[in-house]
């Protein structure tokens, strides 16, 4: 177990992240983490398939259709 100080600004950010009432800290950070790695492999995958449609020409505004 670890203590660590955080502004009183950002616990009231963590706090919306809380799915449940009696929810740790942790299982919240945890939570956290796993959309931050989600979505860094979201973005490396549209990056990819931006890559991809300078080779392949798909109609424009494809792209954007697919991520919506």
């Amino acid at each position: 177990m670890t203590t660590i100080k955080i502004d009183s600004e950002t616990k009231s950010q963590i706090d919306y992240f809380y799915t449940y009432e009696r929810e740790s800290y942790d299982e919240v950070l945890q939570k956290l983490i796993y959309i931050v790695k989600n979505v860094s492999r979201d973005i490396s995958d549209i990056l990819r398939a931006t890559e991809c449609e300078k080779e392949v020409p798909f109609p424009p505004g494809l792209l954007v259709v697919l991520l919506l």
